[in-house]
């Protein structure tokens, strides 16, 4: 099944002019990057980035990083990955062929700082990452991506997956 899967994430994620300057250049990497669909991928555009333009800075880093979020993610039957002031909003497909019984034992792990929401139309986690104190700032991402892997022991293993 293909579908879109958003992440909106506060962190500078762009290609500076400083580093990129040939505007052709940098909306062709923008291109690739959105459409980076394995970690594989990832790597070899990164590697091209450093022989092409040298080291990159934080920020394309942060692009790299978002476009690995969104496609775990989208393996991860998640639509929605959004950030909000205190928490973030994680809303998954309401097809995901999700096993119930598996989601006490995630929601175990990450109390009192996450809840879900069993809505038909719209099933979601909401994670309350300022209740969490061990969680800084910059490690965010990382713990998203802790996340997506927990909630796809909760999937039921498909041909699609």
């Amino acid at each position: 099944i293909e579908f879109e899967t958003s992440v909106e994430m506060n962190i500078g994620a762009f290609i500076p002019h400083s580093y990129i300057k040939d505007e052709t250049d940098r909306i062709d990497i923008y291109k690739r990057i959105g459409d980076i669909k394995t970690e594989e991928e990832r790597d070899e555009i990164l590697d091209e980035l450093i022989d092409r333009f040298g080291e990159p800075p934080k920020s394309v880093l942060n692009l790299l990083l978002i476009a690995l979020i969104k496609m775990e993610a989208n393996a991860a039957y998640i639509t929605l990955i959004k950030e909000r002031p205190g928490d973030f909003l994680i809303t998954i497909r309401p097809d995901a062929p999700v096993l119930p019984e598996r989601i006490p034992e995630l929601l175990k792990k990450y109390e009192p700082c996450i809840r879900f929401v069993a809505d038909r139309e719209n099933p979601r986690f909401v994670f309350f990452h300022k209740l969490n104190n061990r969680i800084k700032r910059g490690d965010l991402p990382d713990t998203i991506r802790e996340f997506i892997a927990d909630f796809k022991k909760c999937i039921e293993k498909t041909d699609n997956v």
